[in-house]
């Protein structure tokens, strides 16, 4: 399947080549600046600089604000389904954790020293973890998945991928918007936004908005209310920025945002239990406690004994990005940024009830060494939550970053040019308290009691009604401190060399890493308060660790422009993933892992812009694979990382979105990837021999197979406003959740069978009202109502294997009203009436304006024609000086535009010359968005707005 796959997406993507020379004479002849009836073009910074999403040679997947909006995406894990290779969900057992797997490269344990694969970045600040990744983002401006390692632009730990998330900018104009929404599970959402619009003539401009989320339970708890069930939330978000324009070279940006977030992790259910777990913990009711509940399918209706209080976490970030430019050939940026995350949080990994069973217990030889005791197969507690363990504390996190990373990038001839020195600090410390009940049965064991206590043991009624079975309470307690520190250094240039006529591009990046880790680790037992200055009482330190990793990453490109609209490329690039130490495992560090990637692929635009096909295939080495091994046992869960493994990837992706007829729109995408382990290390514990079991490994939480189909219509416009109807479909395939079946037996038994998902969206926008618009939607997701698993553990050390199920169906309807002072509109000037002639004298225009393409500076055949007509008419109007003055629409940010508006005016000023205008003539000027010819508001695409203006000086009769 894997080489019918690569062969049909190179297929693909040459057909796409080759056809497009069909369809040039069509695009070239479409009027300037016309976009009715075309796709969406989209502005990336895949490559830390502005570029259109067509014209990056990079596999990147980018989601515009109003398609954002559309699908009602407010958290990183709304992408998933919607992107080839891409799978992202909800990490088990706490409620802001996430696992990003792209080609099947994933991080999935949680712990805060292990580092990710997938990279996630906020306003192109890089977020150190994957706790605390998943909370409610306000007001996006768009989202860009970029697939395969990015070892030289993101050089931290991005082997697999990474996911940039941006919010907007504040608007230019007054605004305030209240958003409401209602939908299953008693969720309510409020989200207040304000924009200032430009403070005055200060250059100033801000948005603040709150966001506050409830939602009960997604499943049914007897022992709590529904507001804190499973799966609930309740929080409560802030979100500040400023923005200033100090001058038309200098601008900055300062962001905030907070959440506070209280809530239930997922109900994890027992799926699979050994005949020892069901005997003893089956036992509960004969005791006076809760049945042993397991079951193959979902469960909607629990009685978890521990469940309250909620978890509550809380995540703040600041940052400031400053942006120069210091001429036409430097730009340059700093973004320095703090960010931190504090959780404290509890899960019975069982969702069980109160179970009561015989354990032994040496404080009463009364009744034979045993009691009847609160047991559980794991869980990790709060207090308040079992008064037996009133000391028992959370599972304490915590995470504090700085970064800082500085940017120059510019244009020189034909090279373009990226560089950049980055810093990255983080620590980071867990209290990992667990409370187990660890089986033991005293006849197959006598060895371990003594035949004495044995037999005493066996005789005990309780313990004979369990199986023969009696339980160990323990109580361990992981405590680690962590810290990180990253020094880089980092470049990349492009070049275009004028005489392929700019459609060649070689592209050459490497970056210098240097990472320092440092760990200190100490254990606990009992359950007895967290005090580190009496290590007699508390445990004492196990481990200090501190290594240092060195890398240079590089990457070689080429893409050639084979027309105006049909671009392919070729690539390989390498980067590596840290080393470092396990948390819960006290050991040596592991070390780096290394990704080389090939890629090929062909970005086009056919039939007028109506549509786009994407498509790339790779070939990715992977080397000293990072492999997480979890494992349970009496110390507790645990989980050491090893480098085990070498394994090659190959697949490929195809994205295609296409306008049929007016008002339609069909996208969709599909991804594969056929992961291979070609050596898989692990000790036989019969043999003690290192055995390469390549050939019996698998890669967890990934997707082989992913593809998703959405259909839209745009309804022509009613007079009470616009209606647009979209249905999407995703598919994933069967996934596993561990490396390996023999170490973790219940492995086969907790996998996922193929996933689906079908949502819908209706919404009827631009509603209008006295001020402003409103905006009405009604939505639904898993509308098939499939019972999803999206996480699985193989406690099998402790007898059980369980899962995390997703949302079942779920609807909602949302109500926008967007509130903003009518704009007046610029009265049309006067016509302009001469003065009466007193000569007779050339009747020439003097001001000339030239539109150009969205996002576009090069000169239409039609602009050629003006600019030509301005300079034949310059020698008899007796011209002495030519203001060129370039501007832009609103779309954008004003730093790019302005960028964007003198490039247009350069590139009219280079044709003035080709036409004989001396150089000394022609003043440039540069406007970006200023002095719109067509007012409008922040973001709107308006052709009129994208123009230069040329404008006579001098003269006999100026």
């Amino acid at each position: 399947m894997t080489s019918r796959l690569i062969a049909a997406l190179c297929c693909t993507s040459a057909l796409s080549a080759f056809s497009s020379f069909g369809v040039v004479y069509a695009q070239q002849s479409a009027q300037p600046g016309s976009s009715a009836g075309q796709l969406e073009e989209i502005v990336v910074t895949a490559r830390k600089t502005e570029e259109k999403l067509q014209a990056v040679p990079v596999s990147i997947t980018a989601f515009s604000a109003a398609r954002l909006d559309q699908a009602n995406i407010t958290t990183p894990t709304g992408l998933n389904g919607l992107v080839p290779n891409l799978v992202i969900t909800q990490g088990s057992g706490y409620v802001t954790s996430i696992n990003v797997a792209i080609r099947s490269i994933i991080q999935a344990d949680n712990n805060l020293t292990s580092d990710a694969p997938i990279a996630l970045y906020f306003n192109g600040v890089y977020n150190g973890r994957q706790m605390g990744g998943l909370f409610d983002l306000v007001d996006l401006d768009r989202v860009e998945v970029l697939r395969g390692p990015q070892g030289t632009l993101f050089g931290r730990n991005t082997t697999g991928g990474a996911v940039n998330i941006y919010t907007r900018a504040p608007k230019r104009e007054f605004q305030i918007e209240q958003r409401l929404e209602y939908g299953s599970d008693n969720e309510f959402e409020s989200r207040t936004t304000l924009d200032t619009g430009d403070i005055a003539d200060t250059g100033l401009r801000a948005l603040l908005a709150y966001k506050h989320k409830s939602r009960d339970g997604i499943v049914d708890n007897a022992s709590t209310p529904a507001s804190d069930g499973p799966g609930s939330i309740d929080s409560n978000a802030v979100y500040f920025q400023l923005h200033g324009d100090l001058s038309d070279s200098l601008s900055f940006d300062y962001r905030f945002d907070y959440t506070n977030q209280h809530g239930a992790a997922l109900a994890t259910q027992v799926t699979a239990a050994t005949p020892q777990a069901l005997a003893y913990f089956g036992s509960s009711p004969r005791n006076g406690g809760a049945p042993f509940v397991v079951s193959t399918t979902r469960l909607d209706h629990f009685n978890v004994y521990n469940q309250n209080p909620p978890d509550h976490d809380e995540i703040l970030g600041h940052s400031l990005t400053i942006d120069y430019d210091l001429n036409d050939y430097i730009h340059l940026k700093n973004i320095a940024a703090y960010r931190s995350f504090a959780d404290d949080s509890h899960s019975d990994q069982t969702a069980q009830g109160h179970l009561i069973a015989p354990v032994a217990d040496f404080t009463n030889p009364a009744g034979g060494f045993v009691s009847l005791k609160t047991v559980s197969p794991f869980a990790t507690l709060c207090p308040g939550n079992d008064p037996q363990l009133p000391l028992n504390n959370c599972d304490h996190q915590r995470q504090y970053q700085i970064s800082e990373e500085f940017q120059a990038t510019g244009t020189v001839g034909e090279f373009k040019y990226v560089g950049g020195l980055y810093f990255f600090d983080e620590k980071v410390h867990e209290a990992d308290p667990e409370f187990l009940t660890f089986l033991f049965n005293p006849a197959a064991q006598a060895a371990t009691f003594g035949p004495g206590l044995a037999a005493l043991f066996q005789s005990n009624p309780a313990v004979q009604a369990a199986g023969g079975n009696i339980g160990l309470n323990l109580a361990p307690n992981d405590n680690y401190y962590g810290e990180a520190k990253t020094f880089s250094a980092y470049g990349q240039t492009y070049y275009r060399p004028d005489f392929l006529d700019d459609k060649f591009e070689f592209a050459f990046g490497l970056r210098y890493t240097f990472d320092q880790k440092t760990i200190q680790i100490k254990k606990f037992s009992g359950f007895a308060p967290l005090d580190f200055s009496n290590p007699a009482v508390n445990g004492s330190v196990v481990q200090y660790g501190a290594a240092n990793f060195h890398n240079i990453g590089w990457l070689f490109s080429g893409s050639y422009q084979f027309t105006d609209d049909v671009m392919g490329y070729a690539k390989i690039t390498n980067a590596y993933k840290s080393g470092g130490f396990a948390p819960r495992s006290s050991g040596a560090a592991y070390q780096p892992e290394s990704n080389t990637a090939y890629e090929f692929g062909v970005k086009s635009e056919f039939l007028d812009h109506r549509l786009r096909i994407n498509a790339d295939v790779f070939y990715m080495k992977y080397e000293k694979i990072q492999i997480n091994v979890f494992a349970s046992g009496t110390g507790g869960a645990a989980s050491n990382t090893i480098n085990a493994g070498e394994a090659t990837y190959k697949g490929g992706e195809l994205e295609i979105s296409y306008i049929p007829a007016e008002g339609f729109l069909i996208d969709g995408g599909l991804g594969y990837t056929d992961p291979n382990f070609q050596v898989y290390l692990f000790r036989d514990p019969v043999t003690n021999q290192v055995i390469n079991v390549a050939d019996q490994a698998h890669f967890g939480y990934s997707s082989k197979l992913t593809y998703n189909i959405g259909l839209q219509y745009e309804f022509p416009p009613f007079s009470f406003g616009d209606l647009t109807l979209r249905l999407d479909y995703s598919f994933q395939s069967a996934r596993k959740f561990h490396p390996l079946t023999i170490t973790n037996p219940f492995n086969e038994i907790i996998d996922t069978a193929n996933y689906h998902n079908l949502s819908a969206n209706v919404t009827l926008a631009n509603i209008p009202t006295s001020f402003g618009d409103v905006e009405a939607k009604a939505f639904g997701t898993n509308l098939i109502n499939e019972d999803q698993r999206i996480a699985g553990i193989d406690f099998g050390g402790l007898g059980f294997g369980n899962n995390a199920y997703g949302r079942k169906i779920a609807a909602g309807f949302q109500l926008t009203y967007r509130f903003k002072p009518e704009v007046e509109t610029a009265a049309a000037p006067a016509a302009y009436v001469p003065p009466p002639a007193v000569a007779p004298a050339p009747s020439v225009p003097k001001s000339y304006l030239v539109f150009f393409d969205f996002n576009k500076s090069d000169l239409t055949p039609q602009a050629v024609t003006i600019v030509d007509q301005a300079a034949h008419n310059a020698g008899p109007a007796k011209v002495t000086k030519l203001e060129v003055t370039g501007h832009t629409d609103t779309v954008g940010s004003d730093a790019y535009n302005m960028r964007l508006s003198r490039r247009r005016a350069e590139s009219v000023a280079a044709q003035l010359e080709k036409d004989g205008i001396p150089s000394s003539d022609i003043e440039i000027i540069a406007k970006g968005k200023r002095d719109l010819l067509v007012p409008t508001a922040d973001g709107v695409r308006e052709p009129q707005n994208r123009r230069v203006q040329i404008v006579y000086e001098g003269g006999a009769t100026s």
